[in-house]
């Protein structure tokens, strides 16, 4: 199964806007953004860095925007998954859905 393809499930996790799946070296693998460009370098940077601070204790990072929205940021497996959340979404609820889904998809229990 494609990355693309795997991944669009999370597209229809409640209080989701739209997602982004970027490798550890910063490039686009899949994502439904508008203008991913603008995403990948904070997601890959950002990543990377709480991935070095945290180490396996990161679960992901939350940014709160201007619109009521926010991006999370998750670890997964060499690569990083950036969330957009739709305005006012309940984000603990979307980020607990998120890791769920991460959780099937590196095949560790729950």
């Amino acid at each position: 199964m494609g990355v693309e393809r795997l991944f669009s499930v999370v597209s229809r996790i409640k209080g989701v806007y739209g997602y982004i799946v970027v490798d550890g070296n910063g490039a686009f693998m899949a994502g439904d953004v508008d203008a991913p460009e603008r995403l990948l370098k904070t997601i890959s940077a950002c990543g990377r860095r709480l991935v070095t601070l945290g180490h396996e204790n990161f679960k992901y990072v939350l940014f709160s925007r201007k619109n009521k929205g926010s991006i999370l940021i998750f670890p997964a497996r060499g690569f990083f998954l950036g969330v957009v959340t739709q305005t006012h979404a309940r984000d603990s609820e979307t980020a607990t859905a998120v890791m769920a889904f991460l959780r099937v998809v590196e095949g560790k229990p729950r």
